[in-house]
């Protein structure tokens, strides 16, 4: 009989079997699968990033067509330039557009007049503007290139488009974002060096833009703005855009 030590011993120190030899197509078969496992990582990498990765050339290319197709529209534009409250009435239609703004009376009625007159400016395609003082039966056009730096200032729509069709321009949706009573698809857009611009399309407008906040630097503009639009209707009266045949113009002096 065994002691209990001797059977402990040959528990503990039990010689170990021999290890079974695998045969070459075993092993063949093991390499196979593995480059099998690769090659079916490598091709739902390349799915992934083809269909479910983020796409940063097509979602510029996607939003640069939205911007540069913009709608017309007329509706109320609000928000601030450089921090100064701006309301106004905006429209456009067919490349031409409308801003209604308090300019000076004297610009009308000579420089001794004081006081501001509720005027349509309307910037053509033909590159001339043409302010309509609707008060005095007036008008007086001048080209755009007379107002310096102001000349794309009633365009802010325009200039975001051209940022968006640059290559080296990236665009991100950030989600949703309710403006007034439309809801949006938040935009950011950046340019190399520039600081980052916020535009919101709204689906239900044909993807018009319902929202555009501009640091300082941004789209050439040396001050900071934010423009939301209100009460719009994509039905616009040519009217706005013509100076009625009993107005009288003003010849620059």
């Amino acid at each position: 009989s065994q002691s209990i030590v001797d059977v402990i011993l040959c528990t503990v120190v039990r010689a170990p079997e021999p290890r079974r030899k695998l045969s070459p197509v075993f092993w063949i078969g093991v390499v196979a699968s593995a480059i099998a496992a690769i090659g079916l990582g490598v091709l739902f990498a390349a799915v992934w990033s083809a269909k479910g990765g983020p796409d940063i050339e097509g979602t510029r290319k996607k939003y640069a067509t939205i911007l540069e197709g913009q709608p017309d529209f007329i509706g109320t534009l609000e928000g601030y330039e450089n921090g100064a409250p701006v309301k106004l009435k905006y429209a456009t239609l067919k490349g031409e557009r409308m801003v209604e703004v308090a300019l000076p009376r004297s610009m009308f009625l000579g420089t001794s007049a004081s006081g501001s007159t509720q005027v349509s400016v309307i910037f053509g395609k033909d590159g001339n503007v043409t302010a309509v003082a609707h008060e005095f039966w007036t008008y007086r056009t001048m080209p755009v290139s007379s107002l310096g730096v102001l000349a794309g200032a009633a365009d802010p729509f325009g200039e975001l488009s051209r940022i968006a069709k640059e290559k080296n321009t990236t665009i991100t949706e950030a989600g949703t974002e309710k403006v007034g009573n439309y809801d949006s698809t938040v935009l950011y857009i950046s340019e190399p060096g520039s600081p980052l611009i916020q535009a919101n399309v709204a689906p239900e407008l044909n993807n018009l833009v319902v929202r555009l906040d501009v640091p300082a630097g941004a789209m050439k503009s040396p001050t900071s703005f934010r423009y939301s639009l209100s009460n719009v209707s994509m039905t616009v009266d040519p009217e706005l855009f013509r100076v009625p045949t009993s107005y009288n113009e003003l010849k620059a002096p």
